[in-house]
């Protein structure tokens, strides 16, 4: 079995997630990073170089390998719910479960972090906003188990173990 983890940018996928898989003994694997690995660049290099189609096809394909194995914690990228063959594909052998703090943190963590995020790259908190409004019902309706938790990460991830049955 897998923990899937999806949410918007900023809404602690990776965070609860290696702690997920420190818990559970399972392998921690973010999506981004897994595709960064396959293609030979970074996610922001994909973007520039052939657009955001292309990124969502490689996505797809991430979440079609991911979804096969077994035994992982798999952080997926902001966009990669928002499909629904991409959601079959991941919860094949798991539970996907949306993170979803409320809207003034994921903005605060995403102006605080460093890391690129080509999808809102120059836009403003009301233009993030609206990405983020268009996104949500996708998750809720992709993910199995929504989480609405406002707890320290290793509280978040033992409420998961426990709702995976893990623990």
């Amino acid at each position: 079995m897998n923990i899937v983890l999806c949410g918007f940018m900023g809404s602690g996928k990776t965070t609860i997630g290696r702690v997920l898989a420190r818990y559970s003994g399972y392998e921690f694997v973010d999506m981004d990073n897994y595709i960064e690995q396959t293609q030979g660049m970074k996610i922001p290099e994909i973007f520039d170089q052939y657009g955001e189609p292309e990124f969502r096809r490689i996505e797809t394909q991430a979440c079609r390998d991911l979804g096969a194995q077994d035994g992982r914690v798999i952080a997926t990228g902001g966009g990669a719910l928002l499909k629904e063959e991409n959601a079959d594909a991941l919860r094949k052998n798991g539970i996907i479960f949306f993170l979803d703090p409320p809207f003034p943190a994921i903005l605060s963590r995403l102006r605080a972090s460093k890391v690129p995020r080509p999808v809102i790259k120059g836009k403003t908190d009301a233009e993030i906003r609206a990405i983020y409004d268009t996104r949500i019902d996708a998750y809720a309706r992709n993910s199995d188990v929504r989480m609405t938790l406002s707890a320290p990460p290793q509280e978040f991830a033992l409420e998961i173990l426990h709702r995976a049955g893990l623990r």
